[in-house]
């Protein structure tokens, strides 16, 4: 497969993992209790040796009112080299925040990238 045709794909199966929704933690009482994905972006593709690696990564993070990520954590990695991009991808996402009482509401979550 020519090299932008695979980004490409790549990129298509990164965005059908993030668009799931993320979980929010001790969000009992919200009335829409998870943020919801407006726009993801993918992380270019890394490459070692010619293959492209692969990984699953967990970050916690939080949305804020405006549907901003803030704070984001790196809480684990099963690759390394995948860590930067992704933290630098998720900065840029944007969310339907969380509601609470009919008010949007700053909210933690936990987001898991699967690279593969």
């Amino acid at each position: 497969m020519k090299a932008p045709l695979r980004s490409y794909f790549l990129s298509l199966a990164f965005l059908l993992v993030v668009t799931l929704p993320t979980s929010a933690a001790q969000n009992d009482s919200l009335e829409q209790p998870a943020p919801t994905v407006l726009r993801a972006f993918a992380p270019e593709p890394v490459e070692f040796l010619g293959f492209i690696q692969k990984g699953v990564l967990v970050f916690e993070f939080t949305v804020t009112a405006a549907g901003d990520v803030y704070d984001v954590k790196l809480v684990s990695s099963t690759n390394s080299a995948l860590d930067d991009g992704a933290m630098r991808t998720i900065k840029q996402w944007k969310f339907n925040p969380a509601i609470k009482h009919g008010k949007r509401v700053s909210c933690r979550v936990t987001q898991t990238l699967n690279f593969d």
